[in-house]
């Protein structure tokens, strides 16, 4: 299962492209932050992406975590649109998403 949640608690179950499109765009003018955190009982560790708008830059921090601490990755960004397409993307099991950024892994095991 797939669930959105924002900075003012809105809560999504499994959205789809236009809902993440939607919040990914209020997040210029409302919420700061949305999460995408996937569970699924035969994958076990901590799965999400999120995003926030860093106002004072006009940019936005990506992030996302694969299971394990060595598959946490963050990278920045002014274009909603590829914020967008990383979050479907990442939605989807998808992971051609990330060549459209500059990655740096925060921590290893």
């Amino acid at each position: 299962m797939l669930l959105m949640t924002t900075e003012r608690g809105l809560s999504v179950r499994d959205p789809g492209p236009t809902a993440i499109s939607r919040q990914v765009a209020a997040l210029r003018c409302g919420d700061s932050f949305l999460i995408l955190t996937r569970t699924d009982p035969d994958e076990p560790g901590d799965w999400y992406a999120q995003v926030r708008y860093l106002r004072d830059t006009e940019r936005y921090q990506v992030e996302y975590r694969d299971g394990v601490p060595s598959e946490h990755y963050q990278a920045f960004t002014d274009d909603p649109a590829a914020v967008v397409g990383a979050l479907v993307g990442w939605a989807a099991g998808l992971t051609a998403w990330r060549r459209n950024f500059d990655r740096v892994r925060l921590f290893a095991d």
